[in-house]
């Protein structure tokens, strides 16, 4: 009896069955500002004097969770967050590779404006559908992320000036990140307004109007013949009745001789 109570006894080895390889980076208590400042930076003294990879690839683990938040903060509704997370990541070893650690300011300041530069650059190159000025992708990512921020300030959508207001910038500019905000995306024009096939009318059936005449054409090309003979019988009969009615000219002989006897 005493045996079979050690074998179900679920006592030992429960610890190491929850968790085999350890919490992971997410998953871990969060560190204190200060300390985990200093345990980045030791890191990467490690990793650029001493060429220690373990060094670098533990950075790259402990600020994860950096870069999945910077990938939420600028993701759009149509971008894949994973694609998004990806760039970021770029980033982050990006600037665990540049950044000098004999320098005094922390290595946070330097890896958020990094990843930043890689989101704004994946958006540029990848995400419009349409070719827009630097500027104005900028101006548009700044649009976006400002209107975001009010709504969830203001608990309704905010207007043009608001938003202006925010970015300072211009009424102006506003709208006209609004408007080219519309070039990222491009569809088909056999898609739909609203929903799948048969629930609205596509874009195609959308733009433009019906041509009142268009139905015109078929008749046209129906009775063509019918008038093409109409033609020509109309014309030889005026050709005939001309040649009757008209006076016969005089000859020049004649005329001449009449003009020498007066």
């Amino acid at each position: 009896m005493e045996r079979a109570k050690i074998q179900v006894d679920p006592g030992e080895g429960t610890a190491e069955t929850m968790h085999p390889q350890g919490p992971s980076a997410d998953q871990r208590p969060p560190e204190d500002p200060g300390c985990r400042a200093l345990e980045d930076r030791r890191l990467l003294v490690r990793y650029h004097r001493e060429g220690d990879q373990a060094a670098r690839e533990q950075l790259v683990e402990r600020l994860l969770p950096l870069a999945r938040r910077m990938a939420r903060r600028y993701r759009r509704s149509d971008e894949p967050l994973d694609d998004l997370v990806q760039v970021a990541t770029l980033g982050l070893i990006k600037a665990i590779d540049r950044f000098d650690p004999s320098r005094e300011t922390a290595f946070s300041s330097y890896a958020v404006p990094t990843m930043l530069g890689e989101l704004k650059r994946y958006f540029r190159d990848n995400g419009w559908a349409v070719h827009v000025p630097r500027g104005m992708q900028e101006r548009v990512m700044q649009v976006d992320h400002s209107v975001n921020e009010l709504s969830g300030k203001l608990g309704r959508s905010p207007s043009a000036g608001e938003v202006a207001a925010a970015i300072g910038a211009s009424t102006e500019q506003v709208l006209e990140a609004m408007v080219a905000a519309s070039a990222y995306d491009a569809v088909s024009l056999e898609s739909y307004h609203f929903g799948d096939a048969g629930d609205g009318e596509t874009y195609a059936e959308s733009i433009g109007v019906e041509d009142d005449r268009f139905e015109l054409v078929d008749c046209g090309a129906t009775i063509a013949p019918t008038l093409r003979q109409c033609r020509r019988a109309t014309g030889s009969c005026c050709t005939c009745a001309s040649s009757r009615t008209s006076p016969r000219p005089r000859s020049p002989s004649a005329s001449g001789s009449r003009r020498c006897t007066s």
